[in-house]
């Protein structure tokens, strides 16, 4: 792993993130797939890997951003690690959120549980990445 990346993944304390799943397109709806089930398949993988998923009212050091994309039978899964940044504008100072680490694949898919599949490939993949770069 190139050392950029474990940099982009590591926080001080790893046992917690915070799951942003993006609004689902209506092809992935029409498949039968809902946002809830997403978050609830994301939330068990990270704490079977030992990582707590937090409420949004609480702000870790990072977010794991998942968003579905559906064009007639091609889907997308693509799962990001989100940073707060701070900036400064002349005399302001901004603050945003950046991708520091992103894993993505597309294929075809007909099925919700097809794309489930592919949300739990990538999100072991960030949990291996993430646990390797925190020593655990």
């Amino acid at each position: 792993m190139a050392q950029g990346l474990a940099q982009g993944l590591q926080v001080a304390d790893p046992g917690k993130i915070r799951v942003l799943i993006e609004d689902l397109p209506s092809g992935a709806q029409r498949l039968g797939l809902s946002q809830q089930q997403v978050g609830a398949r994301v939330s068990s993988n990270l704490r079977k890997a030992g990582i707590k998923p937090v409420d949004e009212a609480i702000t870790p050091e990072i977010v794991l951003y998942v968003q579905i994309s559906v064009v007639e039978n091609t889907v997308c899964v693509d799962v990001a690690v989100m940073r707060p940044v701070t900036f400064q504008v002349g005399d302001s100072v901004m603050s945003t959120l950046a991708t520091t680490w992103r894993k993505g694949v597309s294929g075809r898919a007909n099925t919700a549980d097809y794309i489930l599949q592919a949300v739990d490939r990538q999100v072991d993949v960030f949990c291996n990445e993430f646990l390797k770069a925190n020593h655990k």
